[in-house]
């Protein structure tokens, strides 16, 4: 799926490192609120590693309550993606 203009723009702004330690989380939860994604996609969309993702930002932002499993009930499943809407 294209990913609505606003969104690319920042993706391409998006640099190494970030000045703004609340960027990536937004963005995150922002691209997930669109489309439910995987870490698989995350990483390429913010051309992080996945266990960058994973470890800085996924499990917090869980934990904070803005992203949830698409598949709840087993949270190691291959095909796992996140939604920031329940």
């Amino acid at each position: 799926a294209t990913l609505p203009q606003t969104i690319q723009i920042r993706l391409s702004q998006l640099g190494a490192r970030s000045n703004n330690p609340e960027e990536i989380p937004a963005l995150i939860v922002e691209l997930c609120e669109y489309e439910s994604l995987s870490i698989a996609e995350l990483s390429d969309l913010l051309n992080r590693s996945e266990k960058h993702i994973k470890r800085e930002y996924i499990a917090r932002l869980m934990k904070a309550g803005k992203l949830f499993y698409t598949i709840p009930e087993i949270p190691h499943h291959p095909d796992q993606k996140y939604s920031s809407k329940k």
